[in-house]
């Protein structure tokens, strides 16, 4: 069950040891601040995330809301027609180490860094390379649409996107309801 935060949150690079909130809990910013969601998550894969990464959702032996992951045994994958992608469940705001807990950024308009592969233009929807961690042009193949999970509002410099907006099939929907 999703709980929604109406006041901010403090700073969302904030890392915790302990849970301050239950995870999956979702804040969203003001719609003329940029509309952006934000996810309370904790790490429960044996990688660390740093900050811009693209993480997915956890599913060890079964799905549990709101534990996240980067190593490739832990994230459910499906198939986008040609290739296996992980559900993603955000951007990583700060570097978690497994077993803390923070925020991700995972819908709507946002000047986040997200980590790529240096190949990102302006305007390419974005899906994830086969580790889960970067983020990469989706110019793989004709299926691969339906994985999106952003689009990019520029081009990347170097590894690093700073301006895109989040949301698409590829993403987990947090507290997002139709």
């Amino acid at each position: 069950m999703t709980t929604a935060m109406h006041r901010a949150p403090g700073s969302l690079t904030d890392i915790d040891t302990v849970a301050k909130m239950p995870i999956g809990t979702t804040w969203f910013k003001a719609a003329h601040l940029g509309g952006a969601g934000y996810v309370y998550v904790e790490n429960a894969g044996v990688d660390t995330f740093a900050a811009g990464d693209v993480v997915s959702v956890y599913d060890s032996s079964g799905f549990v809301f709101g534990k996240t992951s980067t190593t490739d045994a832990t994230e459910p994958a499906f198939s986008d027609g040609t290739t296996s992608r992980p559900l993603i469940a955000g951007i990583a705001l700060s570097a978690l180490t497994t077993g803390t807990f923070g925020w991700l950024w995972f819908f709507g308009y946002g000047t986040h860094t997200i980590t790529t592969d240096t190949n990102v233009a302006a305007f390419q929807e974005l899906i994830t390379d086969d580790n889960g961690k970067v983020a990469v042009p989706n110019t793989t193949a004709a299926t691969a649409h339906h994985m999106a999970w952003g689009l990019a509002l520029a081009a990347d410099s170097g590894s690093a996107l700073t301006k895109a907006a989040l949301g698409g099939r590829g993403m987990f929907p947090w507290g997002i309801h139709s």
